[in-house]
């Protein structure tokens, strides 16, 4: 009877990066099917870290943790270096002022909770993607509320401390269920699980791109001009923060390198909308569910580099 329910676990894990790229399709190819699925996104969020915290090597994370200089790195750049340059590369090429608001605003955003994942899926620790996830989510609120001063002149309307205080729940929450999986399971069981876990990883972010979906196929319908340009610039943004983030932490590690190129160029925009959802454009409302799309294509495109950068670390070993 178990072997019933591991076994399509076991296929999701295999075919992963095809299956999430499908995931975003079905959502919008079937409407009916991603409204149903909308209700279950946070939970499929909250089961992703509980799913990444079972497989990561806690004691890896515990070392990374230690990392502050390069921790301190990665929150600057995703937080302030990253939003601050598009805006000045924006206005350099004279986007609209709604263009560059969007661009500006996923550039600002925190790293989606699942960049830990989507390195599991390419055989990477994800440790690190993990941590500087929880630290942008927690100081976003402050460098948000700066950055959208001086840049937009608007003012966030948000409390700071109720955002905090979500937020930690949302981060503790999937951590202590994790601990007592782990206690239960044991570190055997656990190992000898891992390919169902990361299955079911796989199928809670199918869900989540289904879901997400909800409500992108009437707008591309309705405003057809307005959701290809902004398909477009889903694109190249993931193209762009991929490639710098990967540039800018090269020096430091292959490790690291793909590690803030996963973070960089997936942004929680889920996060984003929901703290500046009074003030945000309605082309930035469409722009979360279409910029999910690329971002579902990422395992599949970057597993390519993944496995080279991988057999070279190995043979320099």
């Amino acid at each position: 009877m178990l072997s019933l329910v591991l076994a399509p676990l076991r296929f999701l894990d295999r075919h992963s990066r095809v299956l999430l790229a499908l995931g975003v399709f079905i959502g919008v190819a079937l409407p009916s099917l991603a409204s149903a699925l909308k209700p279950y996104i946070i939970a499929s969020v909250l089961g992703c870290l509980v799913g990444a915290m079972l497989l990561l090597d806690w004691d890896k994370i515990r070392a990374e943790s230690r990392r502050r200089g390069l921790l301190g790195a990665f929150v600057i750049w995703q937080l302030l270096i990253c939003p601050v340059t598009v805006w000045f590369i924006a206005d350099w090429f004279g986007l609209s002022s709604t263009l560059t608001e969007v661009v500006f605003l996923q550039s600002a955003a925190p790293p989606i909770a699942s960049a830990a994942v989507f390195l599991l899926l390419l055989g990477i620790d994800g440790g690190l993607a993990l941590l500087v996830s929880v630290f942008c989510v927690l100081l976003l609120p402050v460098s948000l509320t700066a950055l959208m001063g001086i840049f937009l002149a608007t003012a966030l309307e948000v409390s700071l401390w109720e955002f905090f205080a979500r937020a930690c729940v949302m981060l503790l929450m999937p951590f202590i269920i994790a601990w007592g999986v782990r206690r239960w399971l044991g570190k055997t069981r656990l190992q000898q699980a891992s390919g169902a876990i990361s299955g079911l990883n796989v199928l809670l972010l199918i869900v989540f791109a289904i879901g997400v979906m909800d409500g992108v196929y009437v707008e591309f319908v309705d405003r057809t001009d307005s959701a290809v340009r902004l398909f477009i610039t889903a694109w190249v943004m993931a193209v762009i923060l991929h490639v710098a983030g990967f540039a800018a932490f090269s020096r430091v590690g292959r490790y690291e390198a793909m590690t803030a190129a996963m973070t960089s160029g997936n942004r929680n925009l889920g996060v984003m909308f929901a703290v500046t959802a009074t003030v945000a454009s309605s082309d930035f409302a469409l722009y979360v569910g279409i910029a999910q799309i690329p971002m579902y294509f990422v395992p599949l495109l970057l597993a390519p580099l993944a496995k080279r950068l991988h057999l070279e670390s190995r043979a320099t070993r």
